[in-house]
Formats: structure tokens, C-alpha cells, sequence
């Protein structure tokens, strides 16, 4: 069985879902785990921290050593703040699991340039972000993890 003891992962997008479910898992594999969600509404609009807050103390109900992070994913600043955040946190870094995603749901002629600037930052630009951050931590450590998996849902012409 894999032993993530002592460990620390961050987890993007764990508020709900399927970050929600990774969380889960690698807490129960014994790691201390930080949970990042801006807790954005099904459409991709607003914050709530709220979100990232109860996913937390759900877990940690169960037991779990889990902490609720927040930050955002939307730039390259803020995804190294995140960061570093964490590193202030816990001292180190041993995984990051990019799970966030974001996407409009948009008839595909309307589709602006916002929308679809702000679903590559969150899907294609933060996991480079996030590595580039998270990376001096783990290299120093000689040890570490990231793992991309985002699956943002298809933009797709609505009838």
C-alpha cells in the first residue's frame, strides 16, 4: 500500500467533486493535505471560501489532517503565492495535484475572449505555474509530486 505519511499535498479545486474525492484518498493514505477551492458557483462566477472551508472540516471529521488554503490559479503570481503560502503553513511540499478547471457554459458563437482567456489560465497556464512554484521546494527535498488532471468539461455548442 502506498504511505503518504508525513507528507504534504496540495490540491486544487478540492472543494467538490472529484478533488474533493483525491483529498480524501491521499488523507486516508496519511498525508496532511491542503485544500485549494475558490469556490466558484456551476456557472464559474463568484468566490466562496466557504467552499474549501467545509470540504476541510468534512475531512477532518473523518479524522483527516486537512486545512483549507485559499488563493487563486488565474496568474502566474498568484499560483506562486499559493505556494508559498503553503510552504509558510506546513514547511514543506511534497505534491501538488492540479485538479481546478474552469469553463463557461456559452453558446459556442458568443464565446468571448474573457471567458475563454480566463478557462487557459486556469487549465493550461496554473499547472505550469504551480510547478514552477512548487518546484525549488520539492528539488531541495529531493523529493516530490505533481500531477496534472484537470478535465475541464467541453466547450460545446448549446441547442
Amino acid at each position: 500500500m502506498v504511505d503518504f505519511k508525513g507528507r504534504v499535498v496540495l490540491i486544487t479545486g478540492a472543494g467538490r467533486g472529484l478533488g474533493f474525492a483525491y483529498a480524501r484518498c491521499i488523507g486516508q493514505l496519511g498525508a496532511m493535505v491542503l485544500i485549494q477551492d475558490i469556490g466558484a458557483n456551476p456557472d464559474g462566477e463568484g468566490v466562496d471560501p466557504s467552499i474549501a472551508e467545509l470540504a476541510a472540516e468534512t475531512l477532518r471529521l473523518e479524522g483527516l489532517n486537512v486545512h483549507a488554503i485559499s488563493g487563486e490559479l488565474a496568474s502566474r503570481e498568484s499560483c506562486h503565492k499559493l505556494c508559498a503560502d503553503a510552504l509558510k503553513i506546513t514547511g514543506r511540499l511534497d505534491g501538488v495535484i492540479h485538479n481546478a478547471g474552469w469553463v463557461a457554459y456559452e453558446n459556442i458563437e458568443s464565446i468571448d475572449e474573457p471567458s475563454f482567456d480566463n478557462m487557459m489560465a486556469i487549465a493550461c497556464k496554473a499547472p505550469l505555474w504551480l510547478a514552477q512554484a512548487a518546484w525549488p521546494a520539492m528539488k531541495a527535498a529531493g523529493y516530490g509530486r505533481i500531477i496534472m488532471t484537470t478535465s475541464c468539461r467541453a466547450l460545446y455548442p448549446q441547442y
